[in-house]
């Protein structure tokens, strides 16, 4: 009886050891003057994410014995890192070496929800966003983040995808480039089918779920997406990533970086391509893009520019699978059909597809007064051009502004034709944001302008029956004007730990 009990405590006290749970905590100082350095970033094991407070201390409590690495990040200074072999409760003292120049994370930090902000979101890294990414657009690699819903027009989220954020579509939620506007600015929705692959030049992600913190662009009431591409390498780096899936689902990516150049100035480049034959009949999509990116970073100054270039051509499957179908074929597409005048089936149009190019150019400034006050400013420009083309069975001429067709005696009043519509349209402006933080007390003041100027008019290419004078020719014009202009406050100041008063106010 004796041998038994003993076994069994035996047994249990390895189990405890094995589960044994430890914390680990610090206090992080500046190694030039020995100031603590509140809200840096610490990160353990890269999903791990806290800041510290405003006398410089973090804790992590309840984690599993065994190794782990810590990760310390803070404007201006070089990151920390530590690999802990964790079996008792460890206390650190780090002490951060200045950096002699700036991080960029500063471009962002206006916008961005901080840990004392009364606002619900989730930050997401690199090495999250990388674990997933096959292809598959951004949506789709943050469709498990709480309260988002995402769908693929293809079936197999390449190609048109959407989400919702708290049952709110992507018109109602603000999304940001590097503190740029995305949305937009007629339908206020974002298409990232125009960014393919961005997920590779991603650094970090911010999803403010409800209204959140004053930002840039359209305003939002279900949520807010701020995304900061890639930062600036310490090291050069040259990657080249392939990855393949279901339905002849291929993904390549090339990534070339210089690392600093004379401590000063850094350059990077991703060239992506990404072709996949989706899960909906044809609802084929082939996608390129190129993210180039260079900059200056001084001990005070940053100086960045960031060319994103998107081209899409996809078949178009957003007309969804008709409810009649889902029992029978529910890869069924019933895009580009045709028929002829006595209902008769044809085939399908091997050429209805969405084609259109979108870019983004930002050029971001950034200026250090002291280690408190810093200003932030961005200037931009996206341009976007491209048509859908579709073939449109038995269509009047009046819907298209021509005569009708006549033959002999016979008066033809419909046609089988083929139209594009195109979208050609520009979206400019800037923004600047005044930040100051020092202790228990930080502040943001910031404005945005910004002027969309889009035009729309369409096309017939080709009719059954035609005269050559009707084809090429715009059917309609329209254009679309639209001013924006923003300024916004916002200050948190923290009474007692856990206790803070927060103001934000937007016109």
């Amino acid at each position: 009886m004796s041998k038994h009990l003993l076994f069994f405590l035996i047994l249990l006290f390895s189990y405890n050891i094995s589960v044994a749970q430890f914390s680990v905590s610090g206090t992080v100082y500046s190694a030039d003057d020995n100031k603590t350095l509140a809200k840096a970033t610490v990160i353990l094991d890269n999903n791990n994410v806290k800041s510290t407070d405003y006398t410089g201390k973090f804790v992590f409590k309840n984690i599993k014995k065994g190794k782990h690495h810590l990760k310390i990040t803070y404007l201006g200074f070089k990151p920390y890192e530590k690999e802990i072999d964790l079996n008792k409760d460890i206390r650190l003292t780090v002490r951060m070496m200045p950096e002699t120049y700036m991080s960029d994370e500063v471009i962002i930090s206006a916008i961005r929800a901080g840990d004392n902000s009364p606002t619900t979101y989730t930050n997401i890294n690199k090495s999250e966003l990388a674990s997933n990414n096959t292809g598959k657009d951004l949506p789709f690699l943050i469709s498990l983040t709480p309260s988002v819903i995402t769908s693929s027009d293809a079936g197999n989220g390449v190609g048109y995808s959407a989400l919702r954020i708290r049952g709110t579509d992507l018109t109602g939620i603000n999304v940001t480039l590097n503190g740029v506007p995305v949305n937009d600015a007629e339908s206020h929705s974002v298409y990232f089918v125009d960014l393919p692959d961005l997920a590779s030049s991603v650094e970090s992600m911010q999803i403010q779920r409800g209204v959140g913190t004053s930002t840039n662009g359209a305003a939002a009431f279900g949520a807010s997406i701020n995304i900061k591409t890639d930062g600036l390498s310490d090291a050069p780096f040259a990657e080249y990533d392939v990855a393949a899936g279901s339905f002849k689902t291929f993904k390549n990516t090339l990534r070339l970086g210089t690392g600093m150049l004379n401590n000063k100035w850094n350059f990077s480049t991703r060239l992506s391509y990404i072709k996949s034959d989706g899960y909906i009949d044809r609802a084929s999509s082939n996608l390129k893009s190129a993210y180039i990116t260079g900059g200056y970073y001084g001990k005070n100054d940053i100086l960045k520019a960031v060319i994103i270039l998107g081209k899409e051509k996809t078949y178009q499957a957003w007309y969804g699978v008709p409810k009649d179908s889902l029992k029978t074929n529910r890869r069924y597409n019933p895009a580009g059909a045709m028929y002829d005048h006595d209902g008769n089936f044809l085939g399908y149009y091997d050429n209805q597809t969405d084609n259109y190019n979108q870019n983004y150019y930002q050029l971001h400034y950034v200026h250090k007064f002291n280690e408190f006050l810093n200003l932030t400013s961005a200037l931009f420009l996206t341009t976007g051009k491209g048509y859908y083309e579709s073939y449109k069975n038995y269509q009047k001429y009046s819907d298209y502004g021509l005569d009708d067709f006549i033959i002999g005696n016979d008066t033809i009043t419909r046609t089988n034709l083929i139209r594009q519509k195109w979208l050609d349209n520009k979206f400019y402006g800037g923004n600047l944001a005044l930040n100051y933080e020092k202790n228990k007390f930080s502040f943001n003041i910031g404005s945005g302008w910004n002027q969309y100027d889009g035009d729309h008019y369409g096309k017939v290419i080709w009719a059954e029956y035609f005269r050559p004078q009707d084809l090429n020719k715009n059917w309609y014009f329209n254009n679309g004007l639209k001013n924006d202009f923003n300024i916004f406050a916002k200050g948190n100041y923290e009474i007692i730990n856990n206790l803070s008063l927060y103001i934000d106010l937007q016109y």
